[in-house]
């Protein structure tokens, strides 16, 4: 069902799409893990993980409640490089790649291992896998030179509650982020120098993920709050992960 690819990447010859497997040794082996590029069958699940009031009361710029013309916006707008990345993940081209524009791996995504593999959730059961969360990263709004945002890359992430607390996102982070850098290999003028983090203070488990992993808190801001999500203002903190060197 797959074969080898480059740099860490796995590609699915029946789905036509290229994807990054995450190991968890807490989750069941009846099971894995992927990330994924969007699909245009995803719009329920993206409406269902953002209206879970823990995920959607967070997220400060995204539509709360979320719709599902929400949800074909987000879909569409991140299909853009699919296109484009795809040929280029599967081609097993070496080092040095051509600068990777934006993330294709924006799904976290629940697959049996096997076709009858029971469920082990109460989720529609399919072999191309449903779903259970998404991971962002993208330029730093902060970082811009001639017009072209450098430097350091912001980490976002979500998943659906009932997966939470099984060792998966740390591993969805650490994966994307690695994969990353080794694309970029390690030429001085790679593009990322550093990653970046805003977690609010009271979301303590968010704040461990990122400091196992290396993140350090740099910075805590007091932030308003959308009056949909709760108003008022938040303590929110910035962590900073300096690249390690192509060492994935």
């Amino acid at each position: 069902m797959s074969s080898s690819s480059s740099p860490n990447v796995l590609w699915d010859s029946e789905l036509n799409e290229p994807y990054l497997l995450i190991e968890s040794p807490r989750f069941p082996s009846s099971h894995s893990i992927r990330l994924t590029p969007v699909r245009s069958t995803d719009g329920d699940r993206l409406v269902h993980l953002f209206n879970q009031p823990e995920i959607g009361s967070r997220l400060h710029r995204t539509p709360y409640p979320y719709l599902p013309t929400d949800a074909l916006d987000s879909i569409a707008k991140w299909s853009t490089h699919i296109s484009t990345v795809s040929p280029l993940l599967h081609s097993n081209i070496s080092t040095p790649a051509p600068i990777l524009k934006d993330n294709i791996f924006h799904v976290i995504r629940l697959v049996p291992s096997e076709p009858s593999s029971s469920s082990s959730s109460s989720l529609e059961e399919t072999s191309a896998g449903v779903l259970i969360g998404t991971i962002r990263i993208w330029t730093s709004h902060d970082e811009k030179t001639d017009g072209d945002k450098v430097g350091v890359m912001d980490v976002g992430y979500y998943l659906s509650k009932e997966f939470a607390g099984k060792g998966v996102m740390g591993r969805c982070v650490q994966a994307l982020t690695s994969f990353w850098e080794a694309w970029e290999g390690r030429e001085e003028d790679r593009r990322v120098k550093a990653w970046e983090a805003h977690v609010e203070t009271n979301n303590p488990g968010s704040l461990k993920l990122l400091t196992n992993l290396g993140y350090e808190i740099v910075d805590v801001a007091t932030v308003p709050w959308p009056e949909a999500k709760g108003g008022g203002t938040r303590e929110s903190a910035r962590l900073e992960r300096r690249r390690f060197d192509g060492k994935v």
